[in-house]
């Protein structure tokens, strides 16, 4: 339907309220209905309720009454939602757009060198990450993950569970809810009576967790799939050979020498969550309007020896960057190792019994139920999960990763540090590296003890003054830097905004009660 801030990124959206109604500004692919409004798609009926409802939801969106609305985040933790709240802790705008918040408000942003220690946090799980995300005054920005929330005109905010799926115990009935919640998205994202519909594409690799999902969505209409040839540190990581047999098509894409982010790399550093995923910039040309089937998460929920997390603590980053990139693109984003993830004792438990044993190969790189879905689909054992691999782009630790245009703006960034901030950059940098390797081996020695002692361990509990390397590896300052840097220029796509409309005067869309209507 056509946007009323047709310069927005097409799957962004921004909701306050006025004394009158909700005050949505949002981009062209989000849907308006009449009692909601959503980006995305969710495994279920094309219903309002429905959304709110959903145990599976792949995007974010809001459903009216009279007094409140209903916010539905994505049931993952690659996105989330953000929250402007005034200095009577009142929220005052919700958006699934970091820069959207920061411009609406006009905040002044700081250079925080702990800022991406804190948003790296999301990997500890639901009940320990860090919600606060930058303070500039009396006005704070706050983040949800995978939780609904009821907001009411008051500024108030109740949290709210997400339903669950029923448990499963044998590893049929497993594959049998993913492959239904991949039937009922792509069912959903293409619903008759939405105004812009989506289309399956799917990713692989050499790996498990990527070929696997593009397994199970091939069997529901996904035809075409993506695949990065050259993986960290030159190795082969494509997953061209393996497409054909599952029925998929397969484009291989080679990363360019210098930069992968093109014209857009600062949206990728806009989360400050490291710009790990920079590598699908190239997939650019290929994404809008698609449903993208991926594999994230897949390394805790399908590893035998990942140690089960009903809150979704994860082991990295990965996926996380990707939020303003889908958004100005115009995508929905469907990490099939996410579905059904509160369960993940359950999956833990079938990939140790005694039934999927034959697909049990031994070492640290196994995972019994992607390698029963791929070769159950005819793929020979040889062809894929034979050695960990990885494309991800580590540009914190090596700024060479971006393009030349880029690597001279961070320059310069750097160079206009001030006094006492340019001195506390240099302090840390120093001795940084020191740093990085004698944890960073350390923390790979400990995780070695975990996985054969367990967390209880007592070396692993001496020694956990050390603190945790997932975080650690986002605590440089340079982190800090990209993030402040990405963010900065991020922020510019959504100036939509004069002090007026700031506060509300001139409304994108506005909802009275259950119906809504346009502004003239």
């Amino acid at each position: 339907m056509p946007s009323w801030e047709p310069s927005l990124p097409p799957m962004s959206w921004l909701l306050t309220h006025t004394r009158d109604g909700w005050v949505l500004h949002h981009g062209s692919y989000v849907e308006v209905a009449d009692r909601f409004f959503v980006e995305g798609g969710w495994a279920g009926p094309w219903d309002h309720l429905a959304l709110v409802r959903a145990c599976n939801v792949f995007g974010s969106g809001g459903v009216v009454s009279k007094d409140s609305m209903e916010i539905a985040t994505p049931s993952h933790t690659l996105d989330c939602l953000y929250l402007l709240i005034n200095r009577d802790d009142a929220v005052t705008a919700i958006s699934n757009s970091l820069p959207f918040v920061v411009e609406f408000a006009g905040i002044n942003l700081p250079l925080d060198f702990r800022a991406t220690a804190r948003m790296a946090s999301v990997v500890f799980g639901l009940d320990r990450y860090d919600r606060l995300v930058l303070r500039d005054g009396n006005l704070r920005v706050a983040r949800l993950f995978a939780k609904n929330c009821l907001w009411r005109r008051d500024g108030s905010i109740t949290l709210k569970e997400k339903p669950k799926e029923p448990r499963f115990e044998r590893y049929s009935e497993y594959v049998a809810l993913l492959a239904s919640v991949i039937r009922e998205t792509f069912s959903n994202c293409s619903h008759p009576e939405r105004a812009v519909r989506f289309t399956p594409l799917a990713t692989c690799s050499s790996g498990y967790d990527s070929n696997a999902s593009a397994a199970l969505a091939s069997a529901w209409g996904c035809k075409e799939a993506l695949t990065i040839k050259t993986g960290r540190g030159g190795t082969n990581d494509s997953g061209a050979r393996v497409g054909p047999v599952v029925v998929l098509d397969v484009a291989e894409y080679r990363l360019p020498a210098n930069g992968c982010g093109g014209n857009f790399e600062k949206e990728f550093f806009a989360s400050g969550m490291g710009g790990e995923d920079l590598q699908y910039g190239v997939f650019e040309p290929r994404l809008s309007r698609r449903i993208l089937v991926t594999r994230f998460h897949g390394d805790r929920v399908w590893s035998r020896r990942a140690f089960p997390s009903a809150v979704l603590e994860r082991g990295d980053l990965s996926g996380c960057s990707l939020a303003e990139y889908r958004l100005r693109v115009g995508f929905v984003h469907v990490p099939v190792p996410f579905i059904a993830v509160h369960h993940h004792d359950a999956v833990h438990l079938i990939s140790n019994c005694h039934e999927m044993a034959p697909f049990r190969v031994g070492g640290t790189y196994d995972r019994p139920i992607p390698r029963r879905v791929l070769e159950e689909k005819g793929v020979p054992r040889g062809w894929f999960g034979v050695r960990k691999k990885a494309v991800s782009v580590l540009a914190f630790r090596n700024a060479k990763a971006l393009t030349l245009s880029s690597q001279r703006e961070l320059r310069t960034l750097r160079g206009v540090l001030s006094g006492a901030k340019r001195l506390e950059y240099v302090g840390w940098s120093g001795s940084w590296w020191i740093r990085y390797f004698t944890l960073g081996w350390l923390m790979k020695l400990l995780k070695r003890i975990q996985y054969r002692g367990g967390p209880a361990h007592p070396i692993v509990r001496l020694a956990r003054f050390a603190g945790d390397w997932r975080v650690f590896e986002h605590s440089h300052p340079f982190a800090a830097i990209l993030f402040a840097w990405g963010l900065a220029g991020t922020r510019r796509r959504y100036r939509i905004f004069d002090e007026d409309r700031r506060e509300g005067g001139t409304p994108g869309m506005e909802f009275e009660g259950g119906a809504h209507a346009a502004a003239p």
